[in-house]
């Protein structure tokens, strides 16, 4: 199998220099109106988040791959429960 990484951070200014063979960083803007709470599910073997200002809340992630080519297998979503906010990072294949 492939190895695939995600690092990933809740702003930009705080993404993660990865030391990785393959590198791309991905975003996302979140709706946080109503949210009380954020809940990111994320299969990877690292994840570092901080504090983000509240004037443009992101997801911002930083994914490493031995193959340049599982990068268009990485998708990142949002999804509403409530006043919950799911992040997720999810591998497709």
């Amino acid at each position: 199998m492939k190895g695939f990484a995600l690092l990933a951070t809740l702003c930009p200014a705080l993404a993660v220099a990865a030391e990785c063979e393959h590198g791309q960083d991905r975003s996302l803007a979140l709706d946080v109106e109503g949210v009380r709470t954020a809940r990111i599910e994320i299969n990877a073997q690292a994840l570092r988040l901080g504090p983000c200002g509240i004037d443009n809340p992101r997801f911002t992630a930083r994914a490493c791959a031995s193959d340049p080519a599982l990068f268009d297998q990485l998708t990142l979503t949002q999804q509403r429960q409530g006043s919950v906010l799911v992040i997720r990072a999810e591998r497709d294949g």
